[in-house]
C-alpha cells in the first residue's frame, strides 16, 4: 500500500489529473485523427472520405450507405481539405446524414477534421421549444454528457479500426 503523507495528496491528485488531461490531448490531437487513414495518398480523397465515414458509422452502430456530395480544396502550401455529406442508415432503415471533413498534409497524411451527425435526434432537447423549461444546469449536464459520449465514440472507433 502506498504511504503518502496527507499534505501530498493534493499534489498527487493534481499530477494525476494533469496526466489524464495530457493523455486526452494526445489521443484527440495526435492519435485519433489519422487512425485508419494510413497509406492513402493525397490524390485519393474519395477513399479517405469513405474510410473515415465507414469507421464513423460503425462506431455509431450505423451502416454506411454512400457519399452524397463531396468536394476538395487545395491549399497554397500543397495541403488538401476534403469534405463530404454522407448517407447512413440505422438498423431499422431510417436514413441519417453525417458530415465528414478531412485534411491532408505532406507531414501527417490524411487526418480527420470533423465527423458528426447532422441534425442528430439526440440534440433536439437543446432546440425544441417544449424543452426550453428544463433549466440551464440540466442543459449543461446534457452537453457534458454528450461531450463524454463523443469521446467514448472515438475510443470505440479506434478500437474497431485496430481490430
Amino acid at each position: 500500500m502506498l504511504r503518502v503523507r496527507e499534505r501530498r495528496w493534493p499534489v498527487v491528485c493534481v499530477l494525476l489529473s494533469g496526466l489524464g488531461v495530457l493523455g486526452l490531448l494526445w489521443f484527440n490531437l495526435l492519435y485519433y485523427p489519422g487512425i485508419g487513414l494510413d497509406g492513402i495518398g493525397g490524390d485519393n480523397s474519395g477513399a479517405a472520405l469513405t474510410g473515415a465515414a465507414k469507421a464513423f458509422a460503425e462506431s455509431e452502430s450505423l451502416f454506411f450507405d454512400r457519399l452524397l456530395d463531396s468536394d476538395q480544396l487545395t491549399k497554397p502550401d500543397g495541403g488538401i481539405v476534403a469534405w463530404s455529406t454522407v448517407a447512413l442508415r440505422t438498423r431499422d432503415g431510417q436514413e441519417l446524414r453525417a458530415w465528414v471533413a478531412l485534411q491532408w498534409t505532406r507531414t501527417w497524411g490524411w487526418n480527420r477534421y470533423a465527423c458528426h451527425l447532422l441534425a442528430d435526434p439526440r440534440d433536439r432537447i437543446l432546440f425544441s421549444e417544449s424543452q426550453l423549461g428544463i433549466g440551464s444546469m440540466n442543459k449543461v449536464r446534457y452537453v457534458l454528457r454528450r461531450l463524454w459520449a463523443e469521446e467514448l465514440r472515438r475510443f470505440r472507433e479506434v478500437h474497431r479500426v485496430l481490430l
